[in-house]
């Protein structure tokens, strides 16, 4: 906070401005094959965890856990929590970096209350 009692430091985003990840989704042959991509590999992951526990192997991660509504909620729960988290701290981080003018230990901490 600044001697006036504003947030200096903080960069809300203007809601006309271009988005960050534009770029990623102006190109759609290059959106839907990464989806593609990552659909196929997600799905052979899941093939091959159902074929490893077929005969009794123990594979990366059991399927057993996601027949359990309180264990699939308890992880989209987190899995919200850690993407929200994420998303703030690069948003964040960003601007104070394009917008301020700051460097990475600035960006780490930035100036408060005058204090350099």
């Amino acid at each position: 906070m600044s001697s006036g009692g504003t947030i200096d430091w903080w960069c809300t985003p203007r809601f006309d401005s271009p988005s960050v990840f534009a770029s990623l989704l102006d190109n759609v042959w290059l959106t839907v094959a990464l989806l593609v991509v990552g659909a196929l590999v997600l799905g052979w992951f899941f093939r091959s965890a159902r074929a490893k526990e077929a005969p009794g192997q123990e594979p990366l991660l059991s399927l057993r856990l996601f027949h359990h509504r309180t264990s699939d909620l308890g992880l989209v729960t987190q899995n919200i929590q850690w993407l929200l988290l994420m998303g703030v701290s690069f948003t964040v981080a960003a601007c104070l970096q394009v917008v301020r003018g700051y460097d990475a230990v600035q960006t780490e901490f930035p100036p408060r209350c005058g204090v350099a």
